[in-house]
């Protein structure tokens, strides 16, 4: 899933929605797509590498313990791995800890016990890429529906080459399949 369209001087990379996904996760998809379209032209990180891949896991992780503090009612420890911008720390369930309007809709509606089970079913996302340059491993980051989260980071693993493979700069997301 998810393929670069190149004309000459710009190249578009397309998001491609699963078909079984709600209509929510059609949503945390297109919003990611304006994220980084906020952000365009944007360009492969060249310091990726597995070990900033996994100071991301770990930063999501303690991302997930902070919320989940908050979300109990408890002041969560200062984690060093978040660091000292607010923006880097979960709110414990308010909309800006979403990474669509639609979702904090969906938990609302659920009672307690089903609520856990849907914040277990999501991941927090980097809201800027680790793949690409100016992403950071501590976030900003915000819950995402889990599969949704795992295609996205799949396909954009494929964005910012270009016909040749070599990395070149995305100027634009779209998405398909997703209205």
């Amino acid at each position: 899933m998810g393929f670069t369209i190149q004309q000459p001087g710009s190249i578009t990379f397309v998001i491609e929605c699963d078909p079984s996904w709600t209509p929510c996760e059609k949503q945390q998809v297109k919003q990611k797509a304006d994220e980084l379209n906020a952000r365009t032209p944007v360009s492969r990180d060249p310091a990726y590498s597995a070990a900033k891949r996994d100071q991301g896991d770990r930063c999501a992780a303690a991302w997930r313990r902070a919320f989940n503090s908050r979300r109990a009612g408890r002041n969560p420890a200062p984690s060093p791995l978040l660091g000292n911008d607010p923006n880097c720390h979960p709110n414990g369930g308010t909309e800006s800890d979403f990474a669509h309007a639609c979702m904090k809709d969906e938990f609302k509606e659920l009672e307690p016990a089903a609520q856990d089970d849907y914040i277990k079913s999501c991941q927090p996302d980097h809201t800027m890429e680790l793949q690409f340059a100016g992403g950071a491993p501590q976030g900003p980051m915000a819950l995402m529906s889990g599969r949704v989260n795992g295609s996205l980071g799949s396909q954009l693993s494929n964005s910012g080459y270009d016909s040749a493979g070599q990395p070149a700069p995305v100027d634009h997301f779209e998405t398909m399949g997703c209205d």
